[in-house]
């Protein structure tokens, strides 16, 4: 596919189930990630891609909360807030960590991330956006409107947001690969088999490894390639193929998370379909 390089479309922090936030006024702070967000979705609306970069650019005090750095989150930046507890009853799903108090006027929430393709001028500009109602990853024309929820790096915090060249990121064996960033430890010998979701746990669990959750799986996603979406120096046996989660479908007791590594889209997907497998571990 194509690459493009921008700051922060990779992971470089680790994607821990539960959240560590400091929740302010206007912004929410990510001690996890270093990034500070925006406590609520803007106040003018929804907005196309367009609108909703320049709103995030020029974003006015006192939601600014003195910074002028603000700007739209990457496609992982906003996957890995993500609320991955399950809701209870019949309450509707909370999307985030928190609540940015989203209307129902739309069902998108913008990133800055393009979306790779063979032949973008087949489509025009798209871009990744979650849905609102799910949390799912799937492209969208830059002539939707959407929801905006600005982001920044803090200098102070722990993600250096930097492009690690390949040699630093990953550090491979014969059956295994270390991502530095984020802590993770994967399986570099997936066989190439699809199977159910009790057949695929069962799999990992007997190598001492375990299915990734919904986020860590995301972060082998390079959204600046397609057909596959990975780096295939890394892991040359991931293919343009839905690979399973561990993380369930709020609400729907029979549903896990799957991603695409066609692009990098997220979906549920029945237990009784059958996906592929990638196994993890977290490192020391």
């Amino acid at each position: 596919g194509m690459a493009y390089t921008c700051l922060g479309q990779r992971a470089d922090y680790p994607m821990p189930d539960a959240p560590d936030h400091d929740v302010r006024t206007y912004v929410v702070m990510d001690r996890v990630s270093g990034l500070t967000w925006q406590r609520y979705a803007s106040r003018r609306g929804i907005q196309t891609w367009e609108d909703a970069n320049s709103l995030c650019q020029g974003l006015a005090e006192p939601f600014a909360s003195g910074y002028r750095d603000w700007r739209l989150p990457t496609k992982i930046e906003l996957e890995s807030i993500l609320s991955e507890v399950p809701s209870v009853g019949g309450e509707r799903p909370q999307l985030l960590q928190w609540d940015p108090l989203l209307s129902s006027e739309s069902d998108v929430v913008w990133t800055r991330s393009p979306v790779a393709m063979k032949d973008p001028a087949a489509f025009g500009d798209l871009y990744w956006g979650l849905i609102r109602t799910s949390g799912a990853s799937v492209p969208f024309s830059a002539s939707e409107r959407g929801h905006v929820l600005c982001v920044r790096n803090d200098p102070g915090g722990p993600a250096l947001n930097r492009t690690y060249r390949h040699e630093e990121r990953y550090v491979a064996d014969a059956t295994t690969v270390t991502d530095r960033p984020t802590g993770m430890i994967w399986h570099n010998a997936p066989d190439g088999i699809s199977r159910r979701f009790a057949e695929a746990t069962t799999v990992c669990d007997q190598n001492g490894f375990r299915l990734p959750t919904r986020k860590e799986l995301l972060t082998l996603v390079d959204p600046t390639r397609s057909d596959p979406a990975i780096d295939l120096q890394t892991f040359p046996q991931v293919r343009p193929l839905s690979y399973w989660s561990r993380t369930q479908h709020k609400g729907v007791t029979e549903e896990w998370w799957v991603t695409d590594f066609a692009q990098g889209a997220t979906r549920t997907a029945s237990a009784s379909e059958s996906h592929m497998v990638i196994c993890v571990r977290q490192g020391t």
